[in-house]
Parts: structure tokens; sequence; C-alpha cells
């Protein structure tokens, strides 16, 4: 979640409980934070969230992605894609239960 500096965010809600899912990344050398809203975070989302980092890395070498051991991360829906872009992606799992491990928690 962000907002502008001296503003404070909103989730709106209609009366009930409601579900937003983050993902992001982090990228230590330009000092950039990448995240996107979803209502689930299932192997698609999860593959358009790749996608747009490989656009935005267009012309960079190889992209290490340290991820957690969600199961979008792990779904046979994203071997073709990840074959198809392992010469510019390449995921390096965590340990289970070691959110310590994650440069990303430190921005949730």
């Amino acid at each position: 979640m962000w907002s502008l500096k001296g503003q404070q965010p909103e989730v709106l809600t209609y009366g009930g409980r409601l579900r937003q899912q983050l993902i992001g990344a982090v990228d230590p050398l330009a000092g950039k934070v990448h995240v996107a809203f979803s209502d689930t975070l299932k192997a698609p989302q999860f593959q358009q969230f790749l996608e747009g980092l490989l656009a935005r890395y267009n012309n960079s070498e190889k992209i290490l992605l340290i991820l957690d051991n969600a199961r979008a991360h792990h779904s046979k829906v994203l071997e073709p894609f990840l074959e198809d872009n392992k010469d510019r992606l390449e995921l390096l799992f965590l340990p289970p239960y070691s959110p310590d491990l994650n440069p990303m928690e430190w921005f949730w």
C-alpha cells in the first residue's frame, strides 16, 4: 500500500470484509519497489506480474527473484512461461516459514 507523502492511504470497503492481495518486488540497486494489487493471487496473476517486470527491465541482465513458497509461485501453469523466459528470469525459493529472509517483507 502506498500514498503520497503526508496523506493517509485508504482501502475502500462496502460494508463487509474484502481481501486485497499484494504482489511485490524490490530492486535494491535502483531503489525501486514494484507492487501490484489483485483480488486473488494465483498463477495467472503472478505470471502477469512477472510479465510486467520483464517489460520494465527489458534491457537488463537476468532478473533474480527471491520468493517465498506461495502456491502461485510453484504452479505448473507457470512452467511454459518460465521455460520461455529462463534466460531472463531466475527464481530462488526461500526455505519454508522464513519471512525474515525475504527482502520484500521489509516493505509490508
